[in-house]
């Protein structure tokens, strides 16, 4: 559904069918058009065409696009993704030219466009999709029971550089869709990773940070300044460039890294820290070219760099890595944005503190 400033609804779709349908995120790229990605069971009808799952659940992806830049949206294509497990689309990201970029979920084999896929265990899938509807390249990643499915997402809207984090407990090898092979390599309980494939599906750069104990990226942004990732970590871990996170116990801190591009050396690191858990979970774009937004939480009280009760709490900051606005709330939330005039909308409903 579109709304308008004042809450107005302009534009709805619905669709449903035999089975069970899951909406996991929408987008709007810059010339209007929308894009939708979700997972159905059994069979699903959207706009006169019927779509049947090929095993225990498919995702999708929807794209629509507006008429003459008038509210009245028609829909411009619609893809099913599947195999014969449980699968499903859960990230959806459209660069400047219109491309389009999935990440999602699949149990042991999946097709997407022609290109079959297959892994022994649970993988993550990302693929690249035309502003046509025709794949481009896809590539899958095996991922981490323990983290379910979590995939730190992320591209660069000029380049199509496409980056991809998470967590990975063994060692393993990695292809990209020339089937070059790559490894990640494993030494403590939980090591961190980020993959950054080019506009072809090529693997560009791997980053591997091996801690002591347990660490994961969360969440992925990229934007002109560089690529953002957001995570915790258990135990010592060098980010490179003498960006060290060293917690004084075996619980987690968190942290929002900034990398340049090519992901050699971070530009700042940011820390939280408190007696108990931390971690930073997920990043936002903000209005602003230079500001992005994170939420995060903890188990106890810190004072710097921010001043947080135990609680979740959102953070604006800058390209450089100084905060600006925080809000802290007293209970989860499931999504968040902030608007042009800087304020924090969420879903959920809870009581909400400005402390900046």
């Amino acid at each position: 559904a579109l709304y308008s400033e004042q809450g107005e609804l302009q534009w709805s779709i619905s669709f449903g069918g035999s089975g069970t349908e899951a909406l996991h995120d929408v987008i709007m790229d810059d010339g209007g058009s929308v894009y939708l990605v979700g997972s159905y069971t059994g069979s699903v009808s959207v706009n006169g065409i019927t779509y049947t799952s090929q095993g225990s659940a498919d995702g999708f992806l929807l794209k629509f696009s507006s008429i003459s830049s008038s509210l009245i949206y028609t829909m411009d294509f619609a893809i099913s993704i599947g195999g014969n497990g449980f699968d499903k689309l859960l990230r959806v990201e459209a660069d400047n030219a219109g491309n389009i970029y999935l990440a999602g979920s699949f149990e042991q084999t999946i097709v997407v466009g022609g290109n079959t896929l297959s892994t022994p265990s649970d993988a993550n899938i990302i693929a690249k999709v035309s502003s046509l509807g025709s794949l481009i390249w896809s590539v899958s990643k095996q991922k981490l029971p323990s983290q379910g499915d979590e995939l730190a997402f992320g591209i660069n809207k000029t380049t199509g550089t496409v980056y991809v984090g998470g967590g990975h407990d063994f060692a393993y090898s990695i292809k990209d869709f020339f089937n070059n092979s790559y490894t990640l390599s494993y030494s403590s309980q939980l090591d961190a990773h980020i993959i950054a494939y080019d506009n072809t599906g090529k693997i560009e750069t791997v980053k591997n940070l091996v801690g002591e104990n347990a660490q994961v990226i969360k969440d992925i942004f990229v934007n002109n300044d560089g690529v953002y990732a957001i995570g915790y970590s258990s135990g010592e871990l060098d980010f490179g460039n003498s960006n060290i996170i060293s917690p004084s116990d075996d619980d987690p801190d968190g942290f929002v890294v900034r990398y340049d591009a090519s992901l050699d050396n971070p530009v700042w690191l940011s820390i939280y820290s408190s007696t108990g858990s931390d971690e930073g979970i997920t990043l936002r774009p903000t209005a602003s070219a230079t500001d992005i937004a994170f939420l995060g939480k903890v188990s106890a009280g810190i004072s710097t760099p921010i001043s947080v009760s135990a609680s979740s709490f959102v953070t604006l900051f800058d390209n450089t890595g100084s905060n600006s606005s925080q809000w802290v709330l007293d209970r989860s939330i499931n999504d968040y944005a902030i608007t042009d005039d800087s304020q924090l909308i969420t879903v959920g409903t809870f009581y909400i503190k400005k402390t900046q």
